[in-house]
């Protein structure tokens, strides 16, 4: 609690200090603080690929769908709209962080992102940066991570956006936005719902997808105001409410329902000192909740298990020439859990950043990252994150990285009941990556190769009275190569798109020589996209491999999409067709997802 007021002392002190007079010009910094900006240049030597909001907008009820036909990360889901976890370079689930306007907001309780439950309608682009990140975005940036933007842009501008859809199985889709802004103020407001009976047929099986039913509701606002030239305010606030039943299995029946609900609030000051300096200053509150429900229809009965984390950071930047600019970052977090299973425990940590990014000519730049942070939980050593770019001609670059990464102890891994071990280490992580990218006039393809050396994994098994706990015992290796292709062609008034990823993924227990489970070998996704005048369509195909699971191994599957859609002035309809060619397949063994289903959409913008 100490370090707490000392942060919070020192944060308004800084506050206070750039709220003071000064006088007014036109500054080159203003992009840097924008999250996405950011992401892209400390990422040196990485490979980040930006969804828009044109391909969000196809999956836009799931970012499970928006990051599974768009990315070359893999997922593990209970059954459609059930929990869905990511495998990142075959990473697990609690090694893929999830970053939302520059905040990590991985459960603190079990250290993933349920995909599923994020609502992403309002999001301006979402950005995957491949490779280790634990220097910028801290625990759990080992395979990549995922960047959920919202933009908050001082121009003027006036929308009310509504979408409504209708599906099978009963899905219903709502979302209402609303965006007003000009050069000194920006105000968006949104609400949405998402449900389903999602009670559909088992394919080659008599069974249907019992207490599959699932409801979601998200409501969100972003607001900010240039106070004046030399300073910006902004807010972001995110609320979600997500009430689902258990879906049966394959073997078993299911009565079950899990409860999460989530709130994200984020506050940042930008305050530009002059044409070379700008400090950000950001308070953050998070808070989830989960209430499990062994019998939804004995409701009485439950377990509740909560955390809430607070965050204050200071960010310095500093342009010390066109070609060389600094950053300092001190960060502080003070996370508290509770429940009926979790013990009534805090861990505060505060982490120093350091980043040096230089252009060293018009062929050659690297950017160099450390981060040290101080934790009374845990011990964590000196982080370090290096990436060059070597430009050998016109149409062709090298990319280089290599980092040290961390995954810190979850409060369920230190403070579960009886069984918890508030011994554990983090995760530790040492990778590198060469990467190709060929950039033509209207192709751009992307070629990378990674290593991925995982010590001290944290894993749950039985203790000596074989009570499941959590040990570090495991060590793992991760390495293979990806290949990623953008082609646009445009002839009179015909536009052509194509998008494609492939990735090939070796991930291997080094103690127990075995393949880790969920881990395919190949995996491809393709999404060929066509518009004329005011019609388009697009066709998805997804081709996952075969996967290792615990007994034996989950076959290879392919699944396809198909849409179409015409613009009526302020309005635009969509139809849908999703596993066009009715393929049975599992993400997760045991958990079949739906069979050939269709959707009809209307946007309505004014």
């Amino acid at each position: 609690m100490r370090y707490k007021k000392h942060f919070l002392f020192l944060f308004f002190m800084c506050v206070s200090q750039f709220l003071q007079a000064q006088k007014d010009s036109i500054y080159t910094l203003e992009e840097v603080v924008v999250s996405g900006y950011k992401l892209k240049k400390y990422s040196k030597g990485y490979k980040v690929n930006v969804i828009s909001d044109s391909l969000i907008e196809k999956n836009n009820e799931s970012l499970t769908d928006v990051l599974r036909f768009n990315s070359q990360i893999y997922f593990k889901e209970y059954g459609n709209g059930m929990i869905s976890s990511a495998s990142f370079r075959g990473t697990t689930a609690s090694q893929t962080a999830v970053i939302w306007n520059g905040i990590n907001i991985n459960s603190q309780l079990n250290g993933q992102t349920d995909f599923n439950t994020v609502s992403i309608n309002n999001f301006k682009e979402i950005d995957i940066r491949s490779g280790g990140g634990s220097v910028l975005f801290g625990t759990g940036a080992i395979g990549g991570s995922i960047h959920l933007n919202n933009a908050i842009e001082f121009k003027k501008y006036q929308n009310f956006k509504i979408q409504l859809a209708k599906g099978s199985y009963n899905s219903n889709f709502i979302d209402v936005q609303t965006t007003h802004s000009n050069t000194n103020s920006f105000i968006n407001f949104g609400i949405n719902y998402l449900g389903a009976n999602n009670d559909y047929p088992f394919l080659n099986s008599n069974l249907k997808n019992d207490n599959g039913e699932y409801f979601k509701y998200g409501f969100s606002g972003n607001f900010g105001v240039k106070i004046n030239k030399k300073n910006w305010f902004k807010v972001y606030s995110n609320l979600t409410l997500n009430d689902r039943n258990t879906a049966r299995s394959l073997n078993a029946p299911s009565k079950a329902k899990l409860k999460y609900n989530t709130i994200r609030n984020l506050i940042e000051w930008n305050s530009f000192l002059d044409k070379k300096q700008v400090i950000t200053s950001r308070l953050a509150y998070l808070s989830e909740e989960y209430i499990y429900v062994e019998n939804r229809f004995n409701p009485d009965n439950f377990s509740i298990n909560k955390a809430s984390t607070f965050i204050a950071n200071i960010d310095y930047q500093y342009k010390i020439s066109d070609k060389i600019d600094i950053n300092g970052l001190v960060n502080y977090e003070s996370t508290t859990g509770s429940g009926d299973d979790l013990q009534n425990k805090s861990r505060n940590t505060i982490s120093f950043i350091g980043v040096l990014n230089h252009t060293v000519s018009n062929v050659f730049s690297y950017n160099a990252q450390l981060r040290k942070e101080f934790s009374f939980t845990y011990k964590n050593s000196l982080l370090y994150s290096f990436g060059t770019e070597f430009k050998v001609r016109d149409f062709y670059s090298i990319l280089f990285n290599t980092s040290k990464n961390f995954r810190a102890p979850t409060l369920n891994d230190l403070y579960w009941g009886v069984v918890g071990n508030p011994n554990l280490k983090p995760e530790n992580s040492y990778q590198f990556e060469i990467g190709n990218v060929f950039q033509l006039k209207k192709l751009k393809i992307n070629f990378n190769g990674f290593y991925i050396d995982n010590k001290d994994l944290i894993q749950w098994k039985p203790g000596e009275s074989g009570v499941w706990e959590p040990y570090n015992i495991s060590k793992s290796v991760n390495y293979g190569a990806e290949i990623s292709l953008s082609f646009n062609k445009k002839r009179g008034e015909h536009q052509f798109n194509l998008l494609s990823n492939y990735a090939l993924t070796f991930a291997k227990d080094t103690e127990k020589k075995t393949d880790l489970i969920y881990v395919p070998r190949h995996r491809i996704n393709f999404s060929l996209n066509y518009k004329i005048n005011k019609f388009s369509a697009y066709y998805q195909q997804l081709i996952n491999g075969k996967r290792k699971v615990n007994e034996g191994s989950l076959e290879a599957f392919s699944v396809s999409n198909i849409g179409v859609d015409y613009q009526l002035k302020q309005t635009k309809v969509q139809f849908t067709i999703n596993n066009i060619f009715n393929r049975e397949y599992q993400s997760y063994e045991y958990y079949p997802m739906p069979p050939r289903n269709y959707q009809i959409k209307l946007k309505l913008n004014i």
